[in-house]
């Protein structure tokens, strides 16, 4: 079967990742710095939770660097990125509709993506930190004076007089940058969706086969 589009990750496929371990001048400690902040926060800032005004303020603590020289440092790094040449050029050559897809965080959607013109080349751009993600809880109670027992074959025992349901729902909503190429838009964005509904599946597929009991827990389609 063809290939009918591309999905790149972007560190250490597209790029050097630890482009954002290069010490500025004057500053030796730069990188044991980062290190601490990133096992820290990282996770978080991957998901928008922090952002990176306050991932600057940490490294400023940590370095002795005014907020402002961190601040800068922190472009220069973005502007710097060490690209791998083979993956790089066939990214730009577009043999096929294509979608990056990465785990990154505000700094990368305000920073690499503008420097570099990733819309220019991708039809799509997903990062994890422009995910809305929503969760919702609720409960529900009912009594009945119906069968309780089996005795009946043609209706369904209840069990119990009052039954008590608890349900969850987790919805994911991701924020697409998209940029018309070749009349492709619509068809990417199907394919972007089909792949998260069969990840969506696939979960809640596990959950069944591994007897997990207790609350509905239901992952809402992304709607693109």
């Amino acid at each position: 079967m063809a290939a009918t589009v591309l999905l790149w990750d972007f560190g250490d496929t597209l790029v050097d990742e630890r482009w954002m371990r290069t010490p500025p001048v004057g500053c030796p400690t730069w990188e044991a710095a980062w290190l601490e902040v990133m096992a820290h926060s990282a996770d978080r800032w991957n998901l928008g939770a922090v952002t990176s005004t306050q991932i600057f303020d940490a490294l400023s603590v940590r370095t002795g660097m005014a907020r402002e020289q961190v601040e800068a440092h922190a472009r220069r790094c973005c502007e710097q990125l060490v690209f791998n040449e083979t993956a790089w050029r066939v990214a730009k050559e577009r043999w096929l509709p294509q979608a990056l897809v990465t785990v990154n965080p505000d700094l990368f959607t305000d920073h690499v993506v503008p420097v570099h013109g990733l819309t220019a080349v991708f039809d799509v751009i997903v990062v994890s930190s422009a995910m809305a993600v929503a969760v919702s809880a609720g409960a529900g109670v009912a009594a009945h004076d119906g069968e309780t027992g089996a005795e009946k074959p043609d209706m369904k025992a209840l069990g119990c007089s009052v039954l008590i349901r608890l349900s969850g729902e987790i919805g994911v909503r991701l924020l697409l940058a998209f940029v018309e190429h070749h009349g492709q838009r619509s068809r990417l964005q199907k394919v972007v969706r089909h792949r998260l509904v069969q990840r969506a599946d696939l979960l809640a597929g596990s959950r069944r086969a591994a007897g997990v009991q207790g609350p509905d827990v239901r992952i809402r389609r992304p709607g693109l």
